[in-house]
């Protein structure tokens, strides 16, 4: 599953300026959760159906880490697409983007899902490419260099 389907198919609401938190409406209580922890939960990377338990910022950190492995999107650098501010050309990974659009530009989970699809469709094309990239100058390498006899 891609970032941007498991962060369509989450069901809670959408939180803006902080992860995790409860709300009380009227006499029912619910969880709202940013984009991400939305993502992270419908792609099984937290468990958030029992509440938010013991020690909810430890399980949140150690679903963040599994998140830059599961989806390698997180960790590109790009800049944001809403604005031209200096704080987003290109100096901040994914994720953090993703935080900045939802919490600062206000963006809806899809609007952000749909972002997110294209960059997932580009590093798709791109990761073959780097790939093979990667493969000739290892190869490159172990040919230009010669063992070391101690």
């Amino acid at each position: 599953m891609n970032l941007s389907d498991a962060m369509r198919a989450t069901t809670r609401p959408q939180l803006y300026g902080t992860w995790i938190k409860r709300r009380y409406n009227c006499w029912v209580s619910e969880l709202a959760v940013c984009p991400l922890a939305g993502a992270f939960e419908t792609g099984g990377l937290l468990n958030l159906s029992s509440g938010l338990g013991k020690w909810p910022g430890v399980r949140l950190l150690v679903a963040k880490w599994k998140a830059r492995w599961r989806w390698p999107i997180l960790r590109i650098k790009t800049a944001c697409p809403a604005c031209a501010c200096s704080d987003c050309t290109g100096s901040y990974n994914v994720f953090r983007i993703v935080l900045h659009l939802n919490d600062d530009h206000q963006w809806s989970r899809n609007q952000i899902a749909d972002w997110l699809a294209e960059g997932e469709q580009i590093h798709k094309l791109a990761r073959p490419a780097l790939l093979d990239e990667s493969r000739k100058l290892w190869a490159e390498l172990r040919e230009t260099t010669t063992p070391v006899n101690t």
